[in-house]
Protein backbone atom coordinates (compact mmCIF):
# COMPACT_ATOMS: atom_id res chain seq x y z
CA UNK A 1 0.00 0.00 0.00
CA UNK A 2 1.10 3.42 -0.75
CA UNK A 3 -0.01 6.28 1.59
CA UNK A 4 -0.05 9.85 0.10
CA UNK A 5 -2.79 12.74 1.01
CA UNK A 6 -4.21 15.40 -1.49
CA UNK A 7 -3.72 19.35 0.20
CA UNK A 8 -6.91 21.93 -1.64
CA UNK A 9 -7.03 25.50 -0.62
CA UNK A 10 -9.73 25.47 1.64
CA UNK A 11 -11.15 28.91 0.33
CA UNK A 12 -11.77 27.70 -3.39
CA UNK A 13 -15.51 26.25 -4.04
CA UNK A 14 -15.57 23.36 -6.63
CA UNK A 15 -12.77 21.99 -8.69
CA UNK A 16 -9.11 23.05 -8.36
CA UNK A 17 -6.58 23.27 -11.03
CA UNK A 18 -3.94 20.18 -9.19
CA UNK A 19 -0.39 18.93 -9.45
CA UNK A 20 1.38 15.03 -8.93
CA UNK A 21 4.44 15.61 -6.56
CA UNK A 22 6.62 12.92 -8.31
CA UNK A 23 9.63 12.29 -6.40
CA UNK A 24 13.73 11.98 -7.29
CA UNK A 25 15.27 8.73 -6.15
CA UNK A 26 16.00 9.29 -2.73
CA UNK A 27 13.98 6.99 -0.21
CA UNK A 28 11.62 9.75 1.03
CA UNK A 29 8.28 10.61 2.69
CA UNK A 30 5.76 13.04 1.29
CA UNK A 31 7.41 15.46 3.16
CA UNK A 32 10.83 14.84 1.39
CA UNK A 33 12.62 13.82 4.91
CA UNK A 34 14.97 11.34 3.88
CA UNK A 35 16.92 8.56 6.32
CA UNK A 36 19.28 9.83 8.75
CA UNK A 37 22.51 11.11 7.78
CA UNK A 38 20.71 12.39 4.17
CA UNK A 39 18.71 14.94 5.46
CA UNK A 40 19.51 17.92 2.77
CA UNK A 41 16.31 19.36 0.91
CA UNK A 42 14.37 18.42 4.54
CA UNK A 43 10.36 19.70 3.51
CA UNK A 44 10.84 20.31 0.07
CA UNK A 45 7.72 18.24 -1.37
CA UNK A 46 5.67 19.66 2.11
CA UNK A 47 7.21 22.97 1.14
CA UNK A 48 6.01 22.92 -2.46
CA UNK A 49 2.62 21.82 -1.72
CA UNK A 50 2.07 24.48 0.43
CA UNK A 51 3.26 26.98 -1.60
CA UNK A 52 1.12 25.50 -4.50
CA UNK A 53 -2.13 25.16 -2.41
CA UNK A 54 -1.47 29.13 -1.06
CA UNK A 55 -1.39 29.60 -5.02
CA UNK A 56 -5.08 28.00 -5.42
CA UNK A 57 -3.79 24.43 -6.67
CA UNK A 58 -4.82 21.23 -5.37
CA UNK A 59 -1.22 18.73 -4.70
CA UNK A 60 -1.15 15.35 -4.33
CA UNK A 61 1.90 13.48 -2.70
CA UNK A 62 2.78 10.39 -0.96
CA UNK A 63 5.37 8.38 0.53
CA UNK A 64 7.56 6.28 -1.28
CA UNK A 65 7.79 2.31 -0.46
CA UNK A 66 9.04 1.68 2.62
CA UNK A 67 9.10 5.29 4.11
CA UNK A 68 6.29 7.32 5.96
CA UNK A 69 3.05 5.15 5.88
CA UNK A 70 3.62 3.23 2.89
CA UNK A 71 4.01 -0.48 3.24
CA UNK A 72 7.21 -2.44 2.24
CA UNK A 73 5.77 -5.21 0.33
CA UNK A 74 8.37 -8.22 -0.78
CA UNK A 75 7.81 -7.37 -4.43
CA UNK A 76 8.73 -3.88 -5.29
CA UNK A 77 6.51 -2.04 -7.45
CA UNK A 78 7.89 -0.17 -9.89
CA UNK A 79 8.18 4.14 -9.00
CA UNK A 80 6.65 4.68 -12.49
CA UNK A 81 3.65 2.71 -11.67
CA UNK A 82 3.50 4.37 -8.06
CA UNK A 83 3.30 7.43 -10.47
CA UNK A 84 0.81 5.95 -12.92
CA UNK A 85 -1.55 5.05 -9.70
CA UNK A 86 -1.05 7.91 -8.13
CA UNK A 87 -2.23 9.94 -11.40
CA UNK A 88 -4.79 8.12 -11.99
CA UNK A 89 -6.17 8.80 -8.53
CA UNK A 90 -5.78 12.43 -9.09
CA UNK A 91 -7.31 12.44 -12.33
CA UNK A 92 -10.80 10.67 -10.93
CA UNK A 93 -11.27 12.86 -7.68
CA UNK A 94 -14.68 14.86 -8.66
CA UNK A 95 -12.95 18.32 -6.41
CA UNK A 96 -9.89 18.88 -9.80
CA UNK A 97 -10.20 20.19 -12.90
CA UNK A 98 -9.30 17.69 -15.17
CA UNK A 99 -8.00 19.65 -18.04
CA UNK A 100 -5.80 21.26 -15.58
CA UNK A 101 -3.72 18.58 -14.18
CA UNK A 102 0.10 18.71 -14.14
CA UNK A 103 3.11 16.82 -13.07
CA UNK A 104 6.14 18.01 -11.13
CA UNK A 105 9.18 15.44 -11.60
CA UNK A 106 12.17 15.89 -9.87
CA UNK A 107 15.36 14.29 -10.95
CA UNK A 108 13.84 10.70 -10.96
CA UNK A 109 11.00 11.90 -10.86
CA UNK A 110 11.51 13.72 -14.54
CA UNK A 111 12.50 10.82 -16.03
CA UNK A 112 9.08 9.28 -14.90
CA UNK A 113 7.18 11.29 -16.72
CA UNK A 114 8.70 11.37 -20.31
CA UNK A 115 9.12 7.64 -19.45
CA UNK A 116 5.47 6.77 -18.57
CA UNK A 117 4.16 9.87 -20.68
CA UNK A 118 1.97 7.84 -22.87
CA UNK A 119 0.42 6.11 -19.61
CA UNK A 120 -0.43 9.84 -18.28
CA UNK A 121 -1.85 10.91 -21.24
CA UNK A 122 -4.01 7.49 -21.47
CA UNK A 123 -5.40 8.47 -17.90
CA UNK A 124 -5.99 12.61 -18.49
CA UNK A 125 -3.35 14.51 -20.83
CA UNK A 126 -0.96 16.64 -18.53
CA UNK A 127 -1.74 20.11 -18.95
CA UNK A 128 1.79 21.19 -18.26
CA UNK A 129 5.11 19.04 -16.99
CA UNK A 130 7.80 20.41 -15.13
CA UNK A 131 11.23 18.77 -15.09
CA UNK A 132 12.86 20.09 -12.15
CA UNK A 133 16.34 18.62 -12.47
CA UNK A 134 15.84 17.35 -15.70
CA UNK A 135 17.36 13.85 -16.43
CA UNK A 136 16.22 13.75 -20.08
CA UNK A 137 18.13 14.19 -22.41
CA UNK A 138 17.70 15.49 -27.15
CA UNK A 139 17.02 11.58 -27.70
CA UNK A 140 14.11 10.94 -25.01
CA UNK A 141 12.50 14.55 -24.28
CA UNK A 142 10.36 14.36 -27.45
CA UNK A 143 7.74 12.02 -25.25
CA UNK A 144 6.48 14.20 -23.68
CA UNK A 145 3.62 16.22 -26.07
CA UNK A 146 2.55 18.64 -23.25
CA UNK A 147 4.04 22.13 -21.84
CA UNK A 148 7.36 22.16 -20.53
CA UNK A 149 9.44 23.71 -18.18
CA UNK A 150 13.28 22.44 -17.91
CA UNK A 151 14.71 23.43 -14.67
CA UNK A 152 18.68 22.60 -14.13
CA UNK A 153 21.48 24.14 -12.09
CA UNK A 154 24.42 25.25 -13.71
CA UNK A 155 26.96 22.51 -11.73
CA UNK A 156 24.80 20.20 -13.58
CA UNK A 157 26.71 17.06 -15.46
CA UNK A 158 26.19 16.98 -18.93
CA UNK A 159 24.43 20.33 -18.85
CA UNK A 160 23.95 21.42 -22.50
CA UNK A 161 22.41 17.47 -23.33
CA UNK A 162 19.35 18.31 -20.41
CA UNK A 163 19.28 21.90 -21.17
CA UNK A 164 19.72 23.75 -24.35
CA UNK A 165 20.23 20.31 -26.72
CA UNK A 166 17.01 19.01 -24.88
CA UNK A 167 14.60 22.28 -25.34
CA UNK A 168 15.24 22.13 -29.11
CA UNK A 169 14.40 18.39 -29.46
CA UNK A 170 11.42 19.42 -27.66
CA UNK A 171 10.55 22.35 -29.78
CA UNK A 172 11.43 20.39 -33.49
CA UNK A 173 8.86 17.35 -32.56
CA UNK A 174 6.50 19.56 -31.00
CA UNK A 175 6.43 23.09 -32.80
CA UNK A 176 3.56 24.80 -31.84
CA UNK A 177 3.45 23.42 -27.36
CA UNK A 178 5.43 25.92 -25.08
CA UNK A 179 8.51 25.01 -23.58
CA UNK A 180 11.07 26.75 -21.34
CA UNK A 181 14.44 26.17 -20.15
CA UNK A 182 15.65 27.72 -16.75
CA UNK A 183 19.06 27.40 -15.67
CA UNK A 184 19.45 28.44 -11.92
CA UNK A 185 23.09 29.87 -11.24
CA UNK A 186 25.48 28.61 -8.23
CA UNK A 187 23.32 25.24 -7.71
CA UNK A 188 23.53 21.56 -8.72
CA UNK A 189 21.76 18.42 -9.65
CA UNK A 190 19.74 19.31 -6.46
CA UNK A 191 19.18 22.59 -7.05
CA UNK A 192 20.42 23.41 -3.74
CA UNK A 193 22.05 27.00 -3.39
CA UNK A 194 25.50 27.17 -3.47
CA UNK A 195 25.51 30.68 -2.39
CA UNK A 196 25.17 28.89 0.45
CA UNK A 197 26.85 26.36 2.54
CA UNK A 198 25.57 22.60 1.48
CA UNK A 199 25.99 19.64 3.91
CA UNK A 200 23.43 16.78 3.43
CA UNK A 201 24.20 15.51 6.70
CA UNK A 202 22.21 18.70 8.07
CA UNK A 203 18.66 19.41 8.76
CA UNK A 204 17.92 21.96 5.89
CA UNK A 205 21.75 21.90 4.83
CA UNK A 206 20.48 22.44 1.21
CA UNK A 207 18.62 25.40 0.34
CA UNK A 208 16.54 25.08 -2.78
CA UNK A 209 17.44 27.79 -5.37
CA UNK A 210 14.98 30.41 -4.80
CA UNK A 211 14.98 31.64 -8.12
CA UNK A 212 14.32 28.42 -9.31
CA UNK A 213 11.65 27.95 -7.12
CA UNK A 214 10.20 31.30 -8.25
CA UNK A 215 10.55 30.65 -11.94
CA UNK A 216 8.63 27.09 -11.56
CA UNK A 217 6.21 28.37 -9.47
CA UNK A 218 5.26 31.23 -11.79
CA UNK A 219 5.71 28.70 -14.66
CA UNK A 220 2.75 26.74 -13.14
CA UNK A 221 0.32 29.65 -12.04
CA UNK A 222 0.66 30.88 -15.16
CA UNK A 223 -0.20 27.83 -17.03
CA UNK A 224 -3.24 27.76 -14.94
CA UNK A 225 -4.42 30.33 -15.63
CA UNK A 226 -4.53 29.97 -19.41
CA UNK A 227 -7.51 29.35 -21.04
CA UNK A 228 -7.75 25.21 -21.40
CA UNK A 229 -5.90 23.76 -24.61
CA UNK A 230 -7.70 21.11 -26.78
Amino acid sequence: MVAGQFDRPASIQGPVSAVLLIHGSAPSDRNGHLPAGLRGHGTIYRDMAAELVARGFGVLRYDKLCEGASSCPRNRIKPGAIAIAAWKHLAARKDVERARLYILGFSEGSWIAGKYYGQFRLLAKPAGVVLLANVHGPGTIAAIESPILIVLGDREKKLESKGELALRAFQRAHPLVEAGLFVAPMADHALCDHTREVNWKKAGGCVFQPKAWSVMMDWLSRQAAQPVRK
